[in-house]
């Protein structure tokens, strides 16, 4: 009898240090799943932000062109008119 008492305390003992690494395991793997799940929430929220700053990026593009247009146009139109201006002023005087 004593030899089902000891073969009980160990397989006892054995038990309980299974359970042990068990739970332990269980709480990286939970730490591990918590960090999985944040790490997927901020790819997501970048993932958005960077479509959001592409958007904005082409805007601001297109605004720059139109802009550059203008600006080289009001450009040609100023060296056109100009030489008529200082041909006045010069005659004028």
């Amino acid at each position: 009898m004593d030899d089902y008492k000891r073969r009980l305390l160990v397989t006892r003992k054995s038990l309980s240090e299974v359970t042990e690494k068990l739970k332990e395991q269980m709480l990286k793997t939970t730490k591990s799943d918590n960090l999985v799940r944040e790490l997927y929430i901020e790819n997501a929220n970048l993932v958005e932000a960077l479509f959001v700053t592409e958007k904005r990026q082409k805007v601001a593009e297109k605004a720059q062109f139109r802009h550059q247009t203008k600006y080289e146009s009001l450009v040609k139109e100023f060296t056109n008119f100009m030489p008529a201006v200082i041909n006045s002023v010069s005659h004028g005087q």
